[in-house]
């Protein structure tokens, strides 16, 4: 991770991170374009369309790459039926450097984002981006005609070069999710608060796990305690 940015530099390095990220998404959005028009540029292809579909092919990409992730990642809503965690915890078995930066709105939206991914930091997070060996990015693109995301691999050395700064603006930017509200369960307790989310009940929760259904209940009571933390008294 890149060192931290003296405090009086920090508002000048922002506002060269909007503009570097403006000027990335409008060239990815451009080069995108020319490919679902047929005329695809060298060193861009789409991977998916769609959360789902894209989720999916990610899984894939992670799985041939050879030393480090590096995503910026705005966030969104806990998906319990995503198997990001087995596939984060996989890639890290096989050696390969797992890196997140996340703006701090996300740990809020998501409580489960510091426990899903241990090794995330917080920083000033303006768009999806992904590295993968610092070799290919994978970035948004123009949307579908029904509206849908789309992502994009490319492996321009230019696009990557940009989304190579990008990432050591951003992490340099950042800061330890230890100096955040994100809260840090235990394994056994957020695989009790997944199946939860996926609708089990107590009784089945304690089946799976192995333990009594007092438990069960007790360990939801932490879990929802620690998330209440995120949200400001009203």
């Amino acid at each position: 991770m890149e060192p931290a940015v003296p405090v009086e530099d920090t508002t000048a390095e922002l506002v060269k991170l909007v503009a570097r990220w403006s000027a990335l998404f409008v060239r990815s959005v451009e080069l995108s374009a020319a490919a679902g028009r047929g005329r695809a540029p060298d060193g861009v292809w789409l991977l998916g369309e769609g959360n789902v579909q894209i989720r999916e092919r990610l899984a894939h990409v992670e799985a041939r790459c050879r030393r480090s992730v590096r995503a910026l990642q705005p966030g969104g809503p806990f998906d319990p039926t995503d198997d990001e965690p087995e596939r984060d915890a996989l890639s890290r078995r096989r050696g390969i450097r797992m890196e997140m930066v996340a703006p701090e709105r996300a740990g809020v939206v998501n409580p489960y984002l510091r426990t899903v991914n241990p090794h995330a930091r917080c920083g000033p997070v303006l768009g999806p981006a992904i590295l993968v060996d610092d070799v290919c990015a994978v970035l948004p693109g123009v949307p579908t005609r029904q509206g849908g995301n789309t992502a994009w691999v490319f492996t321009r050395p230019e696009v990557v070069a940009d989304v190579v700064a990008l990432w050591r603006t951003t992490a340099q930017l950042s800061r330890p999710a230890t100096e955040t509200a994100w809260p840090r369960l235990t394994t056994r307790q957020f695989t009790i608060a997944r199946e939860r989310a996926l609708g089990r009940t107590h009784a089945a929760i304690a089946r799976a796990v192995g333990i009594s259904e007092r438990t069960v209940s007790h360990e939801l009571a932490e879990v929802d305690r620690r998330v209440r933390t995120l949200v400001p008294a009203g």
